[in-house]
């Protein structure tokens, strides 16, 4: 497969679905949690808390893998990517890109990202964006045979 047909099946994917399951790790050792997230090419725009157990071992920039992929009930569907990054707090400067992409995929979250929001004191003051910069991504797709795996360099 050429690199633009991958390219162009890795983000129609990425812009299909809504969980990353996000590996990190820190001094408590591995650790993986999932969070909704938008996307930006092949940059993954995320909220979290920064004490939570993921935003600690991230910090202000660390190393992570991940996977965006769905449920499946026969190993021939199955399809995802797996990535490996950077991951960081989004600069005030990338705010607002941030926002504008996270929002537009999930408008139920101004609740808790606007401060007139009814969960933004619970929630939202506390929590920050973080982008996610892959370096390397990899596409599962068994529906082309079983162990199908394409890498890709954005």
């Amino acid at each position: 497969m050429s690199d633009s047909t991958l390219r162009e099946r890795l983000l129609a994917y990425l812009q299909r679905r809504c969980v990353v399951t996000l590996a990190t790790v820190g001094p408590d050792g591995p650790w993986s949690t999932p969070v909704f997230y938008a996307s930006d090419g092949f940059r993954l725009y995320f909220v979290s808390d920064p004490a939570t157990r993921h935003g600690q071992n991230i910090g202000q920039g660390a190393r992570v893998a991940a996977t965006v992929t769905e449920d499946h009930h026969e190993w021939t569907a199955i399809q995802g990517i797996q990535l490996a990054g950077t991951c960081r707090p989004v600069e005030s400067a990338g705010d607002a890109a941030a926002r504008t992409a996270f929002l537009a995929k999930y408008p139920f979250a101004v609740a808790f990202l606007d401060p007139n929001g009814p969960l933004y004191e619970k929630a939202g003051r506390k929590s920050v964006f973080y982008q996610l910069d892959p370096d390397g991504l990899w596409f599962t797709d068994n529906t082309r045979g079983f162990g199908s795996r394409e890498p890709f360099t954005p």
